[in-house]
């Protein structure tokens, strides 16, 4: 496969991610690399393409050039898993089924491993007491190859396992590009990063046409042939596969956004090491009966890493404060009343705490709601304006709480806290009357009209919503009272329409 001036097969070093990587395996439609220090990755023909750290790696040449006699080539490392990509799975069983012929030949059993031999292994025919020139041609004739044939295929299986057994004619992998002006393709990618990522969703007739100016600017009129709309758009698919190209707009910026390296998930080994505190919209319409009228509510909520509970929350009115998030810390520290009408099932005594005896010194346990207190060592917030607040650095300076800024644009970098969204989302803010869904392409048709709680009649089912589910995960309770709980809120006490019960 060829890329330019590189060309990409078995062996050939490259640079990508500030390191040298070796291809070891090339598919129909990706690469799959060795890095110096051992780690594999598997990447996208375009993709590759577009990492602007993709390059040659310039020392193959030069150690080329300086040695005047090679001698004999040395032979490539192969991974056996790149080799096998491209081939279907009849292939592979085929693959398989010979191996077992190997395996026979060489142990006399088609597993390999004479403690899981079938009743009539070894055969006779391929005893290990065998010479091996006795038994290699015995399975030439089993299988109708000349014994020059079997000895080829035996020394090649030996070499590169099950790859070695592939007809590699019929696999010879095939460059989709190949024949591509690498001007045109330098255009379309330097116009999708440049331009298209930030811009408003368009088709891809006008990313041609863009693209046709930009070679025409850079080259001159009629100098670089743009190709018919139908190539166009293999070309685009080949290049930017998943980029979203002509999906939403807020899709393809998310993409964008994705970080470059390999996900590495986050641990905390103890309650409180690290917690997570993020806003975001509840997808809620809550009514206000001094006005008359419905407003938005924000979210804002603390989540403990090592045991994914959630320590404290606000509902407030479109519009998160600073104060609001250093309350969300405070309330993590203090325990959680119970409510009138809560039941008994739902207390602090439930959880069954390690540590309940200690805390039993504290009054206010006796009157709590099962949900833990936690004293968080570190926070991870992001830029956000209420959090960069001075009323959050004051709380955590007083309780000697560290403060882990989240990169900008980065929610991987606390995927928890955008997880737990996700879920109250699915499990709570779907099934109360006045969800107006998570994008305005899901909305309802009149949601204002059936928003009919507060916001302080949402931030009390929240509560019970959480020290519900929470007992329920930990089998305090049977989860019956998070069922009673959920269709209870199901009635709107005929302010409204009925919201679904299904």
């Amino acid at each position: 496969m060829t890329m330019g001036a590189v060309r990409l097969r078995r062996g050939t070093r490259v640079w990508l991610d500030d390191a040298v990587h070796t291809v070891t395996g090339v598919t129909d439609d990706g690469v799959r690399l060795r890095s110096e220090t051992g780690s594999w990755t598997v990447i996208g023909v375009g993709d590759l393409l577009a990492d602007p750290s993709f390059r040659p790696y310039d020392g193959d040449a030069e150690e080329e050039d300086a040695d005047e006699d090679p001698g004999p080539r040395r032979r490539v490392h192969v991974d056996p898993g790149a080799m096998l990509d491209g081939l279907s799975e009849t292939q592979q069983e085929e693959l398989l089924r010979a191996q077992e012929h190997f395996l026979e030949l060489t142990t006399g059993y088609r597993s390999g491993d004479p403690y899981h031999a079938v009743p009539d292994e070894p055969r006779s025919e391929y005893d290990p007491s065998l010479p091996l020139t006795q038994r290699v041609h015995n399975k030439a004739d089993e299988l109708g190859y000349s014994r020059i044939q079997m000895w080829r295929r035996l020394k090649r299986w030996r070499e590169e396992g099950l790859w070695g057994l592939v007809d590699q004619r019929t696999q010879r992998p095939s460059d989709p590009l190949a024949g591509v002006d690498q001007r045109l393709i330098d255009a379309i990618l330097t116009q999708h990063y440049a331009t298209e990522e930030d811009d408003s969703t368009g088709t891809l007739n006008r990313l041609r046409r863009r693209v046709e100016r930009r070679l025409e600017a850079v080259h001159g009129p009629g100098v670089v042939k743009v190709p018919p709309q139908t190539s166009f758009n293999r070309y685009v698919a080949l290049l930017l596969p998943g980029r979203y190209t002509t999906g939403q707009a807020t899709t393809r910026r998310s993409v964008a956004n994705r970080p470059g390296g390999h996900y590495r998930p986050i641990i905390a080994s103890r309650p409180g090491e690290l917690v997570m505190i993020d806003t975001s919209w509840l997808d809620v319409r809550a009514y206000d009966p001094d006005t008359d009228t419905v407003v938005s509510v924000d979210l804002t909520i603390a989540i403990d890493v090592c045991t994914r509970s959630l320590l404290g929350w606000r509902l407030v009115p479109k519009g998160t404060k600073g104060v609001d998030a250093g309350m969300v810390i405070a309330d993590a520290m203090m325990p959680e009343p119970m409510r009138p009408g809560w039941p008994e099932g739902l207390r602090h005594r439930m959880l069954r705490l390690p540590c309940e005896p200690l805390l039993s010194a504290d009054e206010r346990f006796a009157a709590a709601a099962a949900r833990p207190v936690v004293f968080p060592e570190t926070i991870v917030i992001d830029h956000g304006k209420a959090f960069a607040s001075q009323a959050v650095k004051n709380v955590c300076r007083r309780y000697g709480i560290t403060i882990q800024d989240a990169r900008k644009y980065r929610p991987t970098d606390k995927p928890q806290v955008e997880a737990a969204f996700k879920t109250i989302r699915s499990q709570l803010a779907e099934h109360i009357a006045g969800y107006k869904g998570h994008h305005v392409v899901h909305r309802g048709k009149d949601v204002d009209a059936v928003a009919r709680w507060t916001i302080a009649e949402l931030e009390e089912f929240f509560a019970e919503y959480v020290v519900a589910k929470l007992t329920d995960r930990r089998s305090s309770c049977t989860g019956s009272e998070l069922r009673r709980f959920i269709d209870y809120m199901f009635v709107t006490t005929g302010w409204g329409r009925l919201a679904s019960t299904t």
